[in-house]
């Protein structure tokens, strides 16, 4: 399948004029997604350079001045609301400058001292408007960012986001998340750089039925030849390739490895999770695809509790709902307070912005996070120095 003929996307992100926008579309939003992550997107963080793209972090307050209703205002000041009048100087509107998703108060929000504005700038680029891909073969060669609390992922999501209904019933593959933590810091938030996971999400499937951990130990080759010692291999020192194998009847998710037998060199796919008709696992062992109870927020509002038949009803296919297009995100998110403290979700309970609340004064995870920014970002300069502070993409194909 992975023939030149086959190829309906390639780029190396060597092109002359940057971002190629017949292929992406970069974001610009204040929403933090479903997981309520603490970055502001926007298109400032995204560069193609010498044929790479990188997304990078940054603080919210190193923006230049920004100008509200009531006046030009330093970033800083807007975003803590420490300004007057209020809350004029501290409405910070994008609304008419190309922002891209305006539903959770992504367009519009105002900062004040207990609600801090997104204290970090961050990015995201899909092809929701421009490329599709139902079944075939897509891989990305990545390399990790280094820096505490940094979420980068590359995942899919539905062209159709409702065909089946709300979140989850319609389908995500998460082909790659992790975590930018060191390791032998926060040792409880589930590991950190040195691990990625990766799996698939529907209606009625717990995320853990396919969630499988990779190690860069496994992989990278200068971990498995010595030159980087076993306890300091993580994904933020080389280039790895992962990718996703797609048809009605197989699905599973992989990542290269170089391999030699009988002196033939060759790339071995290992893979992290598989699903598959033969073996009634994951979306094809219906009824609602789990053996085991399923998330809360997976099926507790879910069409599925009514309608046990929800996917039938809309699609004879056993592999619903991966019967239909997706579209592809690499984004660079920050946090998150998604299930809130004391163990906000992905990150565990050893998130800072949990850790570090004053039970007397509590104030938003966001203003938390900003408060403790001496001893988080510190960790991103010294990775941008050591060029590991990017989330770096070398390139991306897909093949049908």
């Amino acid at each position: 399948m992975k023939k030149d003929e086959n190829l309906v996307l390639c780029d190396s992100f060597d092109a002359s004029e940057g971002l190629r926008k017949d292929i992406w579309m970069p974001e610009k939003s204040l929403f933090g997604e479903g997981n309520g992550g603490f970055a502001y997107y926007t298109p400032d963080n995204v560069e193609v350079k010498d044929g790479q793209l990188s997304i990078f972090p940054g603080l919210f307050s190193d923006l230049p001045p920004i100008k509200t209703a009531a006046g030009t205002f330093s970033a800083e000041d807007l975003m803590t609301g420490n300004c007057k009048p209020f809350p004029e100087c501290a409405t910070f509107d994008i609304s008419d400058q190309n922002c891209t998703y305006d539903g959770f108060s992504g367009c519009t929000r105002i900062g004040t001292p207990l609600v801090t504005l997104n204290p970090v700038t961050s990015g995201r680029i899909t092809t929701r408007d421009t490329f599709h891909m139902l079944y075939g073969r897509l891989e990305a060669r990545v390399k990790l960012p280094a820096g505490d609390w940094l979420w980068p992922a590359f995942w899919m999501a539905p062209a159709n986001p409702t065909i089946y209904d709300h979140w989850p019933d319609s389908g995500e593959f998460d082909l790659l998340e992790s975590k930018g933590n060191d390791p032998k810091t926060y040792g409880r938030s589930g590991g950190g750089r040195n691990l990625y996971s990766s799996c698939i999400h529907y209606a009625g499937n717990s995320w853990w039925k396919t969630r499988s951990m990779v190690s860069a130990t496994d992989i990278l080759n200068i971990c498995r030849n010595g030159t980087v010692p076993v306890e300091d291999c993580d994904w933020s020192l080389d280039f790895f390739t992962i990718g996703l194998f797609w048809s009605p009847e197989r699905m599973y998710a992989y990542a290269l490895r170089d391999n030699n037998v009988a002196g033939v060199d060759f790339e071995e796919e290992v893979i992290i999770w598989d699903v598959n008709a033969s073996t009634g696992f994951g979306p094809y062992d219906y009824p609602m695809g789990s053996k085991i109870p399923p998330l809360y927020n997976e099926v507790g509002e879910t069409s599925l509790n009514d309608n046990p038949d929800v996917y039938r009803s809309v699609s004879p296919n056993k592999n619903a709902p991966f019967d239909q297009p997706f579209y592809i995100i690499i984004d660079l998110s920050v946090g998150g307070e998604i299930n809130g403290c004391p163990n906000p979700g992905y990150w565990g309970p050893d998130a800072i912005w949990c850790t570090h609340q004053d039970s007397n004064n509590p104030v938003s995870s966001r203003t938390a996070f900003w408060n403790t920014r001496d001893i988080w970002y510190p960790t991103w300069e010294h990775a941008q120095k050591e060029g590991r502070g990017g989330y770096t993409i070398d390139w991306v194909k897909a093949w049908q």
